[in-house]
């Protein structure tokens, strides 16, 4: 069954940090874009939309290729070139 992915993402640098993509490995799923954090604010992604708020997440929905309960590693790209890897679970 479809299944929904969330990820809390917090800049804990130092200084702004531009997210450029987010893939989620093993899938056809991927968000593309630009979103910005400044040093230490988190931001909510959703789809093609960044809207700040107190938490952070970045939720795909309605994809036959997310199975609700199945694991997936998530990877977050930067403009400066860093990759952070997170495993998640599909709700």
């Amino acid at each position: 069954s479809d299944g929904n992915l969330a990820l809390h993402v917090k800049n804990t640098g130092s200084a702004t940090a531009t997210i450029k993509k987010v893939e989620i490995v093993g899938t056809d799923r991927t968000l593309s874009g630009t979103w910005t954090l400044s040093a230490g604010a988190e931001g909510y992604l959703s789809g093609t939309n960044a809207v700040s708020t107190s938490e952070a997440n970045i939720t795909l929905s309605g994809s036959d290729t997310i199975t609700a309960g199945a694991t997936y590693q998530v990877k977050v790209y930067t403009d400066a070139g860093n990759v952070y890897s997170a495993v998640i679970r599909a709700e």
